[in-house]
């Protein structure tokens, strides 16, 4: 069984939020324990790992490392942990439900911006940390409000680095063939400044 440093990372928020007592300056302190963590930097696994964290930064990973007195201990079992996973080429603001263009005159942008929230947790489940987001399809700047959103811990999600609106070398972005009487359609903004 894998199990990425995801769990590490959303367990540590959770206990980072209970804090330590208000006249305590400590910042809490957990210990996760697993049968095996993968060390990238040699590619060996390492048996009986151990990962120290302090308040929302992990501060030592190893094997068998002692724990400190009064740390919270999570055990989980026979499990392998591994850094989180980076995607280089996302769309997280795309819907999956069908036709592109259809979804860029049924889906509002608000909507769409729900919808990538969905699909940024999606992908922290799924053991991604961080991504590049590298167009907000149609949805104008809501890949920057998403990537905000999830640094202020108002949503879950992977660190984005974001795009914003599709740029292509035609002057347009797909679909492709909207008719100029639509000059506000999305794909159509390239299309005006081409023209006019």
């Amino acid at each position: 069984m894998i199990l990425t440093a995801l769990i590490v990372a959303l367990s540590t928020r959770a206990f980072a939020q209970e804090q330590s007592p208000k006249n305590s300056k400590q910042p809490l302190q957990t210990a996760i324990c697993a049968a095996r963590l993968l060390d990238v930097k040699t590619g060996a696994l390492v048996n009986n790992a151990v990962v120290l964290i302090e308040g929302e930064r992990i501060s030592a990973v190893g094997s068998g490392l002692s724990i400190p007195s009064g740390a919270r201990v999570i055990d989980l079992g026979d499990v392998t942990l591994l850094p989180g996973l980076i995607d280089s080429h996302t769309h997280l603001l795309i819907s999956r439900s069908g036709d592109y263009g259809t979804m860029l005159l049924t889906e509002s942008q608000a909507y769409r911006a729900l919808e990538g929230a969905s699909n940024a947790r999606k992908t922290l489940l799924a053991g991604y940390t961080a991504v590049r987001d590298v167009e907000s399809e149609g949805s104008g700047y809501a890949d920057v409000a998403l990537r905000d959103a999830i640094n202020r811990g108002l949503v879950e999600g992977p660190r984005m680095k974001v795009a914003t609106r599709g740029i292509a070398v035609i002057g347009q972005y797909h679909p492709f063939d909207v008719s100029p009487d639509l000059p506000d359609f999305l794909c159509n903004e390239g299309r005006r400044g081409r023209e006019g």
